[in-house]
């Protein structure tokens, strides 16, 4: 589905009948606010406004689920948030206990609500532009310029589901690293009508790869390289947390058929909160990196479709920006570290304990993160501000790897995602997202002076000097980038604050 065959019609229809179909979804709730007979009357006119604003934007399947998740929790912070009590006469009530009290309708409005309306909204638009009759054009328009693509060995679908589920396999590795499994494989093993570890063991690897296959499908078109596969990931792991802990396992062994997304529910599966989203990073870094791997042996190698510079050459270029983002955002995040005295702890991973020795312990590793970041996001902004989004998702990430899962294993301490450890651990969530904001600010100023794919300058290669179309005229308009930021950056950091 593409710009070209989308019409005003598409939008609208898709739009009410998406609209209709969550509506109905949400409506069925047990935590469904104000009820199935409003639900079906907002929900139709909300979808005509999903249709009409992201229906250019929605062209596959896992554009559509972000952006109806994104639009969930918009209409959270509309609805819920503010209409009601403002119809109501009680005036805004931007609380943090008025935000606490409605953490029950959030993930419905996200993945209820939200996520049923972009997938519908996918679908319906899909099926209307197949009933479309295809038009000739006399004069075709000139073809855009996209990167240079191959013969596929194996059809893409197929190709989806195999590294979707290698990579959901070894994302399964990395979810038990701070769950406590003496419980969890148990409990999980109680969905086939037993308790054995091992029985519980095999059926979580199992569910690993099959949520992995189902990321292939979803996201492959939408994957663009590592760093961007990472963060789809992410964003799929939180939806997997609200679908799989707080929905289908409890329903599945039998707890009941109402549905518990209260706070108390919430903070009893928080570890596996942290678990999914790490989780979910692995699946989109592995299947992002195997691809990645598939096109340079295949299509950046084939001599007709030669890029005109190499690999190497780029990746070397991304590692040194990459440092000098990392020493400016370590600079930033130093000012967090000496405001909560977290610099001798840092030193204790080298056996020192003075300020001076954590700071420069601190800013090595901020240089080998910044090293790993202009390797994986080398090409995925291509503005300050996606830059600025990209760096801030990543510094989320290593809040999550590093002072989360990281750090406690090089001190020889036992991952502890548990809610009071992440809530006594949130003022480094700060100083991560400072990180990340410098990182990725100061490499993108540097990637657009430096790369010619960004700023369209001319090169030599090896038929002669050449122009090179800037990287931003080579992707599509109306990428889902938006909406994957708003909804890891806000539910990464909003939630573990309304659970603590």
């Amino acid at each position: 589905m593409n710009e070209a065959t989308m019409s005003l019609r598409d939008k609208v229809l898709g739009g009410v009948l998406a609209g209709f179909v969550a509506g109905l979804v949400a409506g069925l709730l047990p935590v469904a606010s104000p009820g199935l007979g409003w639900n079906l009357l907002v929900s139709p006119m909300l979808g005509l406004v999903f249709g009409l604003v992201f229906g250019d934007r929605v062209r596959t399947a896992g554009a559509g689920l972000i952006w109806g998740e994104s639009f969930g929790l918009l209409w959270w912070l509309i609805g819920p948030m503010t209409l009601d009590p403002l119809l109501a006469g009680r005036g805004l009530t931007w609380t943090i206990s008025r935000t606490q009290e409605l953490f029950p309708l959030l993930p419905g409005q996200v993945v209820g609500y939200g996520a049923v309306l972009g997938l519908s909204c996918y679908l319906l638009m899909w099926g209307l532009g197949r009933l479309k009759p295809v038009e000739t054009s006399a004069s075709p328009k000139p073809a855009q310029p996209y990167p240079p693509t191959g013969q596929p060995i194996v059809p893409p679908l197929v190709q989806a589901i195999i590294v979707g589920g290698l990579s959901g396999l070894i994302g399964s590795w990395v979810f038990v690293r701070g769950i406590e499994t003496a419980e969890f494989f148990p409990l999980v093993a109680g969905l086939m009508g037993s308790n054995s570890m091992l029985v519980g063991r095999i059926l979580h690897y199992v569910i690993g790869t099959i949520i992995g296959v189902s990321f292939g499908v979803l996201f492959q078109r939408d994957v663009r390289g590592a760093g961007s596969g990472l963060v789809w990931g992410l964003s799929y792991g939180l939806t997997w947390w609200v679908i799989g802990p707080l929905t289908l396992l409890p329903l599945l062994l039998g707890y009941g058929i109402n549905l518990d997304w209260s706070q108390a529910a919430a903070r009893a599966a928080f570890s596996p909160l942290i678990a999914h989203m790490l989780y979910g990073a692995m699946v989109g870094l592995i299947y992002a990196l195997i691809n990645k791997l598939w096109h340079v042996l295949f299509i950046d190698s084939d001599p007709l479709n030669r890029t005109v510079e190499g690999a190497g050459a780029r990746g070397l270029r991304g590692i040194i920006m990459g440092q000098a983002g990392g020493v400016i955002g370590g600079l930033l995040f130093t000012i967090v570290m000496v405001g909560i005295g977290a610099l001798p702890r840092v030193a204790s991973l080298v056996g020192a304990s003075s300020d001076v020795a954590g700071f420069i312990v601190h800013l090595i590793i901020s240089i080998i993160i910044g090293s790993s970041y202009g390797l994986l996001f080398e090409r995925e902004a291509h503005s300050y501000g996606s830059g600025l989004a990209w760096g801030l998702t990543y510094g989320l990430l290593w809040w999550l790897v590093g002072a989360l899962t990281l750090f406690p294993i090089l001190l020889r301490q036992p991952v502890d995602w548990s809610l009071p450890v992440v809530v006594d651990l949130y003022p480094s969530l700060v100083g991560h997202l400072l990180y990340g904001a410098g990182l990725g600010l100061l490499f993108q100023i540097l990637a657009r002076r430096y790369d010619a794919a960004l700023s369209g300058r001319a090169r030599s290669g090896t038929q002669g000097t050449r122009l090179v179309v800037p990287l931003a005229q080579q992707r599509r308009s109306g990428t889902s980038a938006p909406a994957l930021w708003a909804i890891t950056l806000v539910l990464g950091v909003v939630i573990p604050l309304l659970l603590s």
